[in-house]
């Protein structure tokens, strides 16, 4: 049975009252219909917000639960890396610092200090326990690492005295030949600059075998063997650069080593006042060039040039305060000081000169206080007769604030002038303002 059709009026009033009572029905059921967006946005905020703040406290709570500080003892990781503990997680953590100072990162890297969970190098003392601070100087904690800082730390170190490593150049420990290199023929390097002496006496070259030309000119190494090339006598090392330089004179072992004869004649004791051998001691297999008496110093060319005038000692082992006095030991599960170890006094009645001999360098150094403030300033650095404060040598000038910036280096009248050309090239009004021509003590342009 077909049903007749509505007029077009009554359909639109039919589907207005079945849309009105489907929203009335749509509300009573789903009551965030109008404005829900701004509460779901609110709620998801502070859900959002829920779950930041759950795992704070949830670390929290984690970091206030105690480590276990035994936790990992038979692990490899507690032996290497000092992580002897164990977590709430699990993990093999470094806990206590006993775990750390047993352990062989501590002795090779100094890392000795456990802090969140690792073992780090947190002190200079860390670094002084490493193996590396006795074997190469490396006693130094700077930015979580250890590094050489002090030409001290060289001089103490096994490395200066088996190998005479005992300069400090770009953080590393080398010998005095090394830290000359670029300084040219005839030069050694004093201080920051380099020292030259007067051409020697030419030597005749020694007899070369032409597979050793290098070595033989330079090291007196000129006879081939089995081995490479070797110094069988005394005659190949002194007719050597190094014989020259640095007193290796003698042949011994196949190398050019120090002599007492080496040492007096070389340009290391004209220029630096290394004149006499370093003793034959216990645990010191290198010999090389020494000062052991002012006297030394105050007749060498680095005196009257840089100021290098005093006798200084060099640093011993025994004489580092940490590695005596500060060092940790393990006790229990903490680490406690070590006790100062007590040195062994020299018998002088029975000692050899080898004992009593004290090894050192020749040093700037002013030792009138009085003149300190316009030695710094005026190069006037030594009181003369009557107590006035003057200048002279030239190593004061050069040292001098009026040196390098006016170019004032000479010493000449009790005052530092500007005695040449080379002066005035010194100082950074030259380089700056063009005063590089030397007038009547003082530097000038002259183009102006």
């Amino acid at each position: 049975m077909r049903v007749p059709a509505l007029p077009v009026s009554q359909r639109s009033s039919l589907a207005s009252q079945v849309m009105t009572r489907s929203i009335f029905i749509w509300a009573l059921l789903s009551p965030c219909l109008f404005g829900c967006e701004e509460e779901a946005k609110t709620e998801g905020t502070a859900t959002a917000g829920a779950t930041e703040v759950a795992p704070k406290e949830a670390q929290t709570s984690t970091s206030l639960q105690e480590v276990s500080p035994r936790g990992c003892e038979g692990e490899p990781i507690c032996a290497s890396q000092g992580k002897c503990g164990r977590n709430a997680e699990g993990m093999c953590v470094a806990a206590t610092p006993k775990g750390c100072l047993q352990s062989t990162k501590c002795k090779k890297t100094g890392a000795c200090t456990p802090q969140d969970g690792d073992c780090v190098v947190v002190s200079d003392l860390d670094c002084q326990q490493s193996e590396r601070c006795a074997s190469f100087g490396i006693c130094t904690a700077q930015a979580g690492e250890c590094i050489i800082t002090q030409e001290k730390d060289c001089e103490r170190s096994q490395v200066c005295r088996e190998l005479g490593k005992c300069k400090l150049m770009k953080n590393q420990c080398v010998t005095q030949e090394l830290w000359s290199e670029g300084c040219g023929p005839y030069c050694l390097r004093a201080r920051d600059s380099c020292v030259c002496s007067p051409p020697p006496k030419r030597r005749k070259p020694p007899v070369q075998n032409i597979a050793c030309l290098g070595e033989c000119s330079r090291e007196g190494l000129c006879e081939l063997t089995e081995r490479g090339c070797k110094a069988v006598n005394d005659k190949m090392c002194q007719r050597s650069e190094v014989c020259l330089m640095h007193g290796r004179c003698k042949a011994e072992g196949g190398m050019c080593v120090v002599s007492e004869a080496g040492c007096v004649e070389s340009l290391s004791c004209k220029i630096l006042g290394l004149c006499d051998v370093s003793p034959v001691v216990e645990g010191r297999k290198w010999r090389s060039c020494v000062a052991t008496k002012e006297r030394m110093c105050r007749k060498s060319l680095a005196c009257q040039k840089v100021g290098l005038c005093e006798f200084a000692p060099r640093a011993k082992p025994e004489d580092q305060e940490p590695l005596t006095a500060g060092i940790m030991m393990v006790a229990g599960d903490e680490a406690t000081p070590k006790k100062p170890q007590k040195k062994t006094p020299v018998n002088y009645f029975n000692a050899t000169e080898d004992e009593v001999k004290e090894i050192g360098d020749c040093v700037f150094s002013t030792k009138n206080k009085s003149c300190k403030g316009v030695c710094e300033r005026l190069g006037r650095c030594s009181p003369n007769t009557v107590g006035t404060c003057v200048a002279l040598m030239d190593a004061e000038c050069l040292m001098s604030e009026v040196c390098k910036r006016y170019g004032r280096c000479s010493a000449k009248g009790g005052a530092c002038i500007a005695e040449s050309n080379s002066d005035c090239r010194r100082g950074q009004n030259c380089k700056m303002f063009g005063y590089c021509t030397a007038q009547n003590g003082a530097c000038v342009n002259d183009k102006e």
